[in-house]
């Protein structure tokens, strides 16, 4: 009877900011020479690599899993998506675990994980059974599993075997992993570098914080049983939940959060209702040309979809305006799509201002604050979110390799 093929669940790529080696695509080109059928990437609190991951996966023929590692309550837990329900409620998660840490740390409590459950897969490489039973009672038995590890250290053996008695003895899955922050071996040393960085030292003094080989890269089945003898099972539940797993992004459709709009209405008739109410506010008399171009804007914004964007965008601005934050605007995006439409869609630009007043950007490029693109319409500031506040200044962006195809 063949083996089953071993899948890698627990991934870090370069997005792990200074904590992985390799890039999403080296990872899956990788995984395509083992002949690994699937590969997961759970980079450190979030899901930035997801998009170059996906498309790198596609190229080379590997089954893409998205996951991410989060800590959770001093630990380190692994969150697979199942589908499309389960990234969604991975992300809301990881949001949530952002919002009140120090910038590029995500961390929350298991009471905050257990609220954005299911359609999850849950990892844990914890030696506290108390621990264990926890996450089980928490996330559920069925989707919480026991990481077995084996990186060839002395103490691995008797860890691992510590911790397969421990699952046993909460009735929990194991699976195995290798806990991968490098496509291949050579990048030990690129890893160790970064992880220096990360801890502001010189590579002697982060000796302690150092893996102890270059054993954390991706590796094939036929490498590992040898290390799991006694533990097949946990060889073979990566590919079982691997093939639970069906998620795959469409970035070719736009999806919006949704914007609540009174009861008998429509985004679109609603977006429609507030625009010409702003128009009867600032054109009196409203003169045949405005209505024209006015119609003309709402046609392009219902064609392309777009209403629901509009009404976020013009909540957020407004609420932007009752507590004094500053917005930046220019542009319009539906003309970004539709450059035929462009100077129809001038019109929102002018009519948000009175004849004769000049609109200043209250935020100069560059500074942080809420920087929108904004083309009010009638006295109704529909806006296009720009930027969030940029770690990187523009011109300064890095270089990353052309996957798109």
């Amino acid at each position: 009877m063949n083996a089953a093929p071993y899948v890698e669940l627990h991934c870090h790529s370069n997005f792990s900011f200074l904590d992985g080696g390799s890039h999403p695509y080296e990872l899956a080109m990788r995984a395509a020479e083992l002949e690994m059928p699937a590969l997961a990437i759970t980079d450190t609190g979030g899901v930035y690599g997801a998009v170059r991951f996906l498309q790198a996966c596609r190229k080379v023929g590997v089954k893409p899993l998205i996951g991410a590692s989060l800590e959770v309550d001093g630990e380190e837990l692994v969150m697979i998506a199942r589908n499309i329900a389960g990234y969604s409620k991975l992300c809301r998660l990881l949001s949530v675990a952002h919002h009140d840490q120090p910038k590029g740390e995500a961390r929350a409590s298991l009471h905050t994980v257990a609220e954005h459950r299911g359609d999850l897969f849950y990892l844990t490489a914890t030696d506290d059974e108390n621990r264990l039973c926890s996450l089980q009672e928490a996330l559920g038995r069925d989707v919480v599993f026991s990481e077995l590890h084996h990186h060839m250290s002395p103490e691995d053996a008797w860890i691992l075997e510590g911790r397969a008695a421990m699952a046993r003895r909460c009735g929990a899955h194991v699976v195995a992993t290798n806990e991968v922050h490098y496509h291949v071996r050579e990048r030990r040393r690129m890893h160790d570098a970064l992880v220096a960085i990360r801890h502001r030292t010189t590579l002697d003094e982060a000796r302690p914080h150092l893996f102890p080989n270059a054993e954390h890269c991706l590796k094939a089945g036929n490498e590992l049983r040898p290390l799991f003898e006694h533990h097949a099972e946990a060889l073979a539940t990566p590919w079982d939940m691997a093939q639970e797993c069906d998620i795959d992004l469409d970035f070719r459709k736009v999806r919006f959060p949704g914007y609540p709009v009174p009861q008998g209405e429509t985004p679109f008739s609603y977006l429609y209702k507030l625009c010409f109410e702003g128009v009867r506010a600032r054109y009196r008399p409203i003169t045949p040309d405005v209505a024209k171009r006015l119609q003309r804007e709402l046609e392009v914004i219902e064609k392309t979809g777009l209403a629901e964007f509009f009404l976020i965008n013009w909540d957020l601005m407004r609420f932007a305006r009752e507590h004094g934050v500053p917005g930046q605007g220019r542009g319009f995006p539906a003309a970004h799509g539709h450059p035929a439409d462009r100077q129809g869609t001038r019109l929102l630009g002018r009519a948000a201002r009175p004849a004769g007043q000049r609109r200043r950007p209250l935020v100069q490029r560059g500074r942080r604050g809420l920087d929108v693109r904004l083309s009010p319409a009638a006295g109704h500031e529909t806006a296009e979110l720009a930027a969030l506040p940029r770690a990187v200044p523009r011109g300064d962006r890095l270089p990353t390799p052309p996957l798109d195809p």
